[in-house]
């Protein structure tokens, strides 16, 4: 039986999530151990269980969309694995998003970007989130490319080339108008 509390391989965290994808395992196990926060000194848990979200979500995406609320409340917590805001953001970034989640989902993701204690990949994913959210809903263009402009060139290329890539296409949305 594989469990989060060992390190787990890539095999180990396919096999997992195909488990989860075929329902041979209940999805409450991956959400169980996502939201430890404190409960585990080392947050091994946590992490490994954020990898395997994941994959769920590039696998099976449609599996996580009844607790999406409750992963962007992982977003406020202190006593998270750092891996978590960036497995989050990635689960974010690239799916459609209800009205109803989408302002708050916006807004944390702002909040990550600016947060410059945040991990460089963290601020990225919480980019390409904004980007994500401005895309399916109207009047966000300007403050994304705002967002996208106040990336310095002191910061590393990878911020660099997201934030390029991001401020090219807020510029064409709010030239068409959007």
């Amino acid at each position: 039986m594989i469990t989060f509390d060992t390190r787990l391989s890539k095999a180990q965290w396919v096999e997992l999530t195909g488990q989860f994808c075929r329902k041979e395992r209940d999805i409450q196990y991956l959400y169980d151990a996502l939201f430890l926060h404190s409960r585990n000194p080392k947050q091994v848990k946590q992490q490994y269980a954020g990898y395997v979200l994941l994959h769920v979500h590039r696998t099976c995406p449609s599996l996580l969309s009844p607790k999406l609320p409750e992963l962007v409340n992982l977003l406020d917590a202190d006593d998270n694995h750092s891996s978590i805001p960036r497995q989050v953001f990635s689960v974010l970034q690239d799916r459609p998003l209800p009205e109803a989640l989408a302002g708050e989902v916006f807004a944390k993701a702002v909040d990550h970007f600016l947060d410059m204690k945040q991990a460089i990949a963290v601020r990225a994913r919480a980019l390409e989130c904004c980007e994500n959210v401005a895309s399916q809903y109207d009047g966000l263009w300007s403050e994304v490319y705002e967002l996208a402009n106040s990336i310095q060139p002191q910061d590393s290329a990878g911020m660099r080339s997201i934030g390029g890539r991001i401020l090219r296409r807020a510029l064409k949305e709010l030239e068409k108008g959007a």
